[in-house]
């Protein structure tokens, strides 16, 4: 697990089908060292400033397999979370 990074979610948030704006998200391993593990994040805010924070997500794990030009992923976000990287 030390150089995987596993993401498991649900295509489901709470709310009404398909919404992204509250679903559970795990991230398992630490892909050597570029993720800080052993937390626990609670999203706050309206559903879209929820949303923005699992495609930021997405665009973090984009930019660690090379892919840094992409900031952008889905249609309400921009950027990595700086916190998440180790």
């Amino acid at each position: 697990m030390d150089s995987t990074l596993l993401l498991w979610t649900s295509e489901f948030g709470s709310g009404g089908p398909h919404t992204n704006g509250n679903l559970p998200v795990i991230l398992a391993g630490n892909a050597c060292g570029s993720f800080v593990t052993g937390r626990h994040f609670e999203a706050t805010g309206d559903r879209n400033a929820k949303a923005r924070v699992m495609h930021q997500i997405m665009v973090s794990m984009i930019h660690h397999m090379g892919l840094t030009h992409i900031d952008a992923f889905g249609n309400t976000a921009t950027g990595p979370l700086d916190w998440l990287r180790g």
